[in-house]
């Protein structure tokens, strides 16, 4: 009986635990995930070709987005003018987002 005891011990230690392990060779896997980041930072390569989505050179988006600027907002004299935007506050319900009429 103690023999078999024992003998379930040993089985025990070999099993290793379920669920996260440490890195096998830390210094590697972020060698090759800093390789993997640089490639997607400076070379071109599709995001979904089905849809036609790539992904560009950064140094090249920057260039683009210097040449088209961002979108905006329109400008504030398209809203409401006169008296009736003196009478437009901002909502407290929407901390500011939107505007309502108050006596």
């Amino acid at each position: 009986m103690f023999t078999r005891a024992k003998k379930d011990c040993a089985q025990q230690e070999r099993r290793l635990p379920a669920g996260p392990r440490l890195q096998a060779i830390p210094a590697n896997e972020i060698f090759e995930f800093r390789q993997h980041e640089n490639a997607e930072l400076n070379e071109y390569g599709w995001v979904d070709r089905n849809a036609g989505t790539v992904h560009i050179p950064i140094d090249k988006a920057k260039e683009l987005l210097l040449q088209r600027g961002l979108p905006s907002r329109p400008a504030a004299s398209e809203g409401p003018t006169g008296t009736d935007s003196a009478a437009l506050m901002p909502a407290d319900s929407s901390s500011g987002r939107t505007l309502e009429r108050r006596r």
